[in-house]
């Protein structure tokens, strides 16, 4: 992959979904703030946000919406929270209003690291 190439899951989640209506935008701010912050690694992008909160192995949607804030996407915070929120519905396999790191390596594609 390229730096600024997404796994293709992650792609078609946005292309399935108006993000805010930047969504090739969001998608190089998210891959942006993976590279530089965690190295490439959405497991360390993960662990990171996931401690903010309860350290609970799973982010929740106050904790995905500080990563959003971040990576730069969406003016102020109700945006964030709207965005915060599709991202939830489209990703929380098990309904439990939260995204489990199982749940994130579905989105981003077979070798998360």
């Amino acid at each position: 992959m390229g730096v600024m190439e997404l796994p293709l899951n992650l792609k078609e989640f946005f292309k399935k979904r108006q993000f805010m209506g930047q969504k090739e935008e969001a998608l190089k701010k998210i891959k942006h703030l993976v590279d530089t912050k965690f190295q490439g690694s959405y497991k360390s992008c993960f662990d990171h946000y996931d401690k903010l909160g309860l350290h609970n192995e799973k982010i929740s949607k106050e904790e995905l919406k500080v990563m959003l804030k971040d990576a730069s996407i969406g003016f102020g915070d109700w945006a964030r929270s709207i965005a915060a929120s599709k991202i939830i519905k489209a990703v929380d396999v098990n309904k439990d209003n939260e995204i489990s790191w199982e749940e994130l390596k579905k989105m981003i594609g077979a070798h998360p690291r």
